[in-house]
């Protein structure tokens, strides 16, 4: 059997061909490119022979669904998958936002060529994942970051010879563009923090006064995009700005770790437990240095860039997208799919959140699944 997993990354999409025993090939692309021209990603998945099946960019996530339950692809990609309408994603210009119009092109094109080509739910519409994680909350944790939680705990269970019902560990996901921290008991995922919630990253402004907004009147997807580390820090590397002298820029990053430190304390107040530092951002020394000398006596050890392939260069979450997808069809990482409850994942990203504005939404959500998908 073979799988191939996308992962949609802010700065990159990383794309990964797997059978049960290893990878066969793996391929970076710039995420501007492929929001140009789609047509590249597509071109590069029909060179691919005999493929069973794609895991393909989730974004907010939907239950899990394949294309043959799309009858509507363009509401299914930009209303369901992105939250936004299909026109607005097509004018997005700012860096940040380049994987929302990526992901939407992309989803498209697979629909369109008839690509066997599936979706994966988001931390939120795991049944598994506590309540309180989901009140007034749209990001649990993306798609991608479910897919990185897969990918490591396959790691444990077969780098490590772990059984998965005692896989627990908190895994911490630093991005180009969002940061996001899940919690996994018994092989389970169980909690999640992510995107704006979880505290200022490299490109996202974070959790800011609810005032803001309010002053500002009406906020577009890509507001969310500056206000980061970035902008802060004036450079396009995280290593810089985790290594600057500028007041400003230290005061942004001891912002970031301090969100950091206090969401693992909320996650990991149960068990001395494994944490796992994953995503693109995970073999810098800077960050091995600052969380190492902060958060090694709370934790029973920490471990960076899980390396199940050791030559692979692709983020975990592709990885981890490709074995979803081979777990799927019953081979190697069944067991972990099952465990997951990947098929059973049910709901929408806008339940559990009772402002008055956003119940109109998703009603409006729940028509939109109507209208995009077969017998959902």
């Amino acid at each position: 059997m073979k799988s191939i997993g996308i992962d949609p990354g802010t700065k990159s999409f990383d794309i990964v061909v797997m059978d049960e025993e290893k990878i066969i090939e793996e391929k970076s692309i710039p995420t501007e490119i492929i929001a140009s021209n789609p047509d590249i990603l597509i071109d590069e998945i029909l060179k691919i022979k005999d493929f069973d099946v794609i895991i393909a960019p989730s974004g907010y996530g939907s239950p899990f669904v394949c294309n043959e339950n799309i009858k509507d692809i363009r509401l299914f990609a930009s209303e369901i998958l992105l939250l936004s309408k299909y026109k607005e994603l097509l004018n997005l210009k700012d860096e940040g936002s380049m994987v929302y119009k990526a992901l939407y092109k992309t989803s498209v094109k697979l629909w369109k060529n008839k690509i066997n080509a599936c979706y994966i739910p988001s931390v939120k519409l795991l049944n598994s994942v506590e309540l309180k994680f989901k009140i007034n909350t749209i990001d649990c944790g993306t798609a991608d970051k479910l897919a990185s939680a897969f990918y490591v705990i396959n790691y444990l269970r077969d780098r490590e010879s772990f059984d998965i019902d005692k896989i627990n560990f908190t895994m911490l996901e630093i991005g180009y563009g969002y940061n996001a921290l899940i919690k996994v008991r018994r092989g389970r995922i169980v909690g999640g923090i992510g995107g704006t919630k979880l505290g200022i990253g490299h490109l996202t402004i974070g959790p800011i006064d609810a005032e803001i907004t309010a002053y500002k009147r009406r906020w577009k997807r890509n507001d969310i995009f500056y206000g980061g580390l970035k902008d802060y820090c004036k450079t396009s590397s995280l290593d810089d700005a985790l290594k600057s002298t500028e007041p400003i820029c230290r005061a942004a990053v001891e912002q970031m770790f301090d969100s950091i430190f206090e969401k693992i304390l909320i996650l990991n107040e149960d068990t001395k437990d494994i944490l796992i530092v994953t995503g693109r951002y995970s073999s810098s020394n800077e960050l091995k240095e600052k969380l190492s000398s902060n958060l090694s006596k709370k934790f029973e050890r920490i471990i960076f860039h899980p390396k199940y392939f050791e030559n692979s260069f692709v983020k975990e979450s592709a990885l981890g997208q490709a074995m979803i997808g081979l777990g799927f069809m019953g081979s190697k990482y069944k067991e972990t799919f099952d465990v997951l409850g990947i098929k059973e994942s049910k709901g929408t990203v806008l339940d559990y959140i009772m402002h008055p504005k956003i119940l109109e939404l998703r009603e409006r959500l729940l028509q939109i699944y109507e209208k995009a998908l077969v017998n959902r």
